[in-house]
């Protein structure tokens, strides 16, 4: 069961609790097997991140960005997030990534837009946060192990070049870049087809009752909205109702600019905006500057009540906030909606990646997902060899499900890459 590293088998192998858990991985969802798993190594003696300066190290690389002389969006808040994630991880696998940063990636992590790449060259890590946090096609932190992956591949194969295209295999007398080579170009797009229809087909109706259990709960949430924004709009509505009158409810600033105007213009017996422009210029801008400082002055009174109206009535922050909440949890249903509607691109995509690869295409038909056509057309098997070992490591560390495909589809490159990630590919 090629899921977790051959250590983490061993623990679970060790138990007959953790046989358990390897026998019905098979028939199994991803979060069942993830709970069970998480469960068993709770109190495991399987050595955890606790060096402080270990911590302190991993948050340092995720740092702010510059993208020329303007500031991109910090993404340093991720330190504690990725902190968490490889701190759950076992020590063989947290050694690696603490090792590869350290040796690979000292231009640090930085926020690209729509993209997520390594960089040998510049020794960093670009990352979109939608990719990283809030996409349906990814796993949550998935592009960041990922990367990370790549940069481990470096770092085992001595900076300059992959440890996937230069350690062999002693079981299998070649390298993991030949060998993910030589079995996925034998996979045709039907055959990948056929295996991810099968394997959809195994759990269509649960997620079926799924999505239809979470259409229900985003129905209620979006109820919840609206009457949590009828709400804010009842207390706000009465709040300037009672200072500035009934006419100045529900009108932008433009609007009131024009009702103080025409207001101002009958105080000075001028009925309609019609009979005010039938003056001759001179009386108009005479009038204009006998009542513009009033009607500036009430503008911004007004202007300024409703831009600070949440800060200064508690009731109405309060409700402010909780319509947020709301909004959030709304959001987050819709992408929980979107990831079980993707779920066979998570968990089949990084194998669609791969076979389209050695076939010089993006993606399989199956699931035309990965890499465009243009990037597997230069030193093919080398970037095979280097996205193989990429997509392994953040299958074996986020994504259990995902690895076990790969184990299914290329059992001999996943032998490979265990022997790697196991010592044997270390200098």
């Amino acid at each position: 069961m090629g899921w977790v590293s051959p250590k983490v088998y061993a623990i679970l192998n060790n138990s007959e609790k953790g046989k358990t858990i390897l026998e019905g991985i098979g028939d199994k969802d991803q979060a069942t097997v993830d709970k069970e798993v998480d469960e068993f190594f709770h109190n495991s003696p399987v050595h955890k991140i606790t060096s402080e300066d270990e911590k302190k190290f991993i948050k340092s690389k995720l740092k702010p960005v510059w993208q020329g002389s303007r500031a991109g969006p910090k993404i340093e808040f991720l330190g504690d997030d990725i902190n968490e994630a490889i701190n759950s991880l076992p020590r063989n696998e947290s050694e690696l990534i603490l090792n590869a940063l350290r040796d690979n990636v000292s231009g640090g992590i930085w926020q690209g837009k729509g993209q997520g790449y390594f960089s040998v060259y510049e020794k960093k890590i670009v990352l979109d946060r939608y990719m990283l946090l809030s996409s349906p096609y990814y796993e949550k932190n998935g592009v960041f192990f990922h990367e990370v992956g790549h940069a481990i591949d470096y770092s085992l194969g001595g900076g300059n070049r992959t440890i996937s295209s230069t350690f062999i295999s002693q079981k299998h007398n070649v390298s993991l870049a030949q060998m993910i080579y030589d079995e996925a170009s034998q996979i045709t797009d039907e055959q990948f087809e056929q295996i991810v229809k099968e394997s959809e087909e195994q759990r269509q109706d649960n997620l079926q009752e799924k999505i239809s259990v979470l259409s229900n709960e985003l129905t209620s949430i979006i109820d919840e909205q609206e009457k949590a924004y009828a709400k804010i709009r009842e207390k706000e509505n009465g709040l300037i109702e009672s200072k500035f009158g009934k006419e100045a409810v529900g009108i932008r600033v433009y609007q009131y600019n024009d009702m103080c105007f025409l207001k101002a213009l009958n105080d000075n017996g001028i009925k309609s905006l019609s009979d005010f422009y039938e003056l001759d210029l001179t009386k108009q801008q005479e009038i204009r500057k006998k009542i513009e400082p009033s009607v500036k002055k009430s503008v911004e009174e007004f202007k300024n009540f409703k831009q600070h109206l949440f800060e200064i009535n508690p009731e109405l922050k309060e409700a402010s906030e909780e319509y947020s909440k709301i909004y959030q949890k709304k959001l987050d249903k819709n992408l929980e909606i979107e990831r079980v509607k993707n779920v066979n691109t998570r968990i089949w995509g990084n194998v669609a990646d791969l076979i389209g690869g050695a076939h010089k295409k993006k993606g399989a038909d199956g699931i035309n997902f990965g890499h465009s056509a243009s990037y597997w057309e230069t030193y093919q098997k080398y970037n095979l060899g280097t996205e193989a070992f990429a997509e392994l490591f953040d299958g074996l560390t986020n994504s259990k499900v995902s690895y076990y495909n790969m184990k299914q589809v290329f059992p001999k490159s996943v032998e490979i890459f265990e022997e790697i990630i196991n010592g044997q590919g270390r200098k």
